[in-house]
């Protein structure tokens, strides 16, 4: 092998090199003469000048300013996400109260507690632990209000929709905080829905008629929580991306 089949592959790191190494010095002095080493020289040179022509240049002072503020928007708003889901559950609460025809003059104490409850469910729980503590919640309060058998029927759809409605602001809560950390929504979405459906049993425990009939709790204001649970779970297995980790026993939020 000759010394110009050594050198000539290694023109590219030769021009690379500073203007005062010796080695580059002694590969220009040889090109001169040598019209191979020359035309790889040139080549060579031509290449890193294309290198160079389309390196990206640096972003500027104003433009690293707005993706940090951007990113420290999206953290604080992920940190904000707990409190904003709970509050939306309480002002469903209200709204629902507030906004019936009759109120009884007893049980605001079982039913802000059950609200309450619903609020850290939204807060905190994941999927999973989260449709398990409703239920097990709306049983229990069904339990606890159970005094009287019957089912008056005739105002079972309105309390069936009342805790459907329950779940209106949890929901717009879940979607607003995604689009606002980039984040998706099927995570937070089952915990958002039956905490809203809670909070509105906790609810009709003041405003429905029927509120101690047996029959009439466990047919219309369970089977609420239970529908709405279900279906929460459906839409969120069906919107969940082929590559996002099914974890469910996280707390719901961009991590779920």
């Amino acid at each position: 092998m000759t010394a110009c089949e050594l050198l000539q592959p290694s023109a590219a790191g030769i021009v690379a090199l500073p203007a005062s190494d010796s080695e580059r010095r002694a590969y220009l002095k040889h090109a001169e003469n040598c019209p191979g080493c020359r035309r790889a020289l040139t080549e060579a040179e031509e290449m890193l000048g294309l290198l160079d022509a389309a390196k990206t240049p640096a972003p500027g002072l104003l433009a690293l300013r707005r993706a940090s503020q951007q990113i420290v928007s999206e953290l604080t708003w992920l940190a904000r996400q707990p409190a904003v889901r709970a509050f939306a559950v309480v002002a469903g609460w209200v709204l629902l109260v507030f906004l019936a025809r009759e109120r009884a003059a007893d049980g605001w104490g079982p039913s802000m507690m059950l609200a309450a409850a619903a609020a850290l469910i939204a807060a905190f729980l994941g999927a999973l632990p989260a449709a398990a503590s409703a239920i097990a919640l709306a049983a229990a309060f069904v339990v606890f209000s159970s005094s009287t058998s019957g089912l008056a029927p005739a105002t079972g759809a309105t309390c069936f929709l009342v805790e459907q409605v329950g779940a209106i602001l949890p929901l717009a809560a879940v979607f607003w905080l995604s689009r606002k950390t980039g984040g998706g929504a099927s995570q937070a979405l089952v915990p958002a829905v039956v905490a809203g459906t809670l909070a509105g049993e906790a609810a009709l425990y003041l405003t429905c008629p029927a509120r101690n009939s047996a029959g009439h709790l466990w047919t219309f204001h369970f089977s609420g929580v239970v529908v709405a649970t279900l279906l929460a779970w459906a839409w969120s297995a069906a919107h969940r991306g082929p590559g996002s980790p099914r974890r469910s026993s996280g707390p719901a939020g961009g991590s779920g």
